[in-house]
């Protein structure tokens, strides 16, 4: 599917994350997961909440058909946080770019928002989202990290690559 996890199965994957954590139950199992489909699934569920709030999402795509053995429900909730923050605490537009990089891949989330010493009081009550994000991100072996400057916010998601295709990865399991 083109556009990653529906709403229903990601509610049903944060309802699981509570009961691992209350419980201490082992993280769910890991899969190939193709990242597009993700990112692409990620921007249409808030492209709305963008609209409302005078904005608008835009995707720059440079990663290929780059793919991660991970959750892909985790990885969506790290993205829609991301999002979301940039939404609601960033300014027009919100850039989601992705690309290849030593580590693996990188998926940055830009707001233009104001200058850095601006927004350092806005985002002081918030960050459980940042937060989330960052725990995804070291569960899939990943990094996680936002920086300031003038022109508004960036946080950066860092995944390492899978290390067969998808298609190969599935094949095997297949057989």
């Amino acid at each position: 599917d083109g556009n990653g996890p529906p709403p229903i199965e990601l509610a049903m994957a944060a309802l699981a994350d509570l009961d691992r954590a209350v419980n201490g139950k082992p993280p769910a199992g890991r899969q190939p997961v193709r990242l597009r489909p993700i990112v692409e699934g990620s921007l249409s569920r808030w492209r709305r909440a963008a609209a409302l709030a005078d904005s608008r999402l835009e995707l720059r795509w440079g990663a290929g058909s780059a793919a991660v053995i991970g959750d892909p429900h985790r990885i969506s909730q790290a993205l829609d946080n991301l999002i979301v923050n940039a939404i609601e605490h960033g300014g027009p537009p919100v850039q989601v770019d992705a690309h290849l990089c030593a580590r693996g891949v990188r998926i940055a989330v830009r707001d233009h928002g104001q200058p850095a010493e601006e927004v350092r009081g806005i985002r002081r009550g918030s960050g459980h989202g940042l937060r989330v994000a960052a725990a995804i991100a070291t569960e899939h072996g990943g990094r996680f990290a936002i920086r300031r400057d003038q022109s508004g916010t960036v946080a950066v998601l860092e995944l390492p690559l899978a290390a067969l295709p998808v298609a190969s990865a599935s094949a095997a399991r297949v057989a």
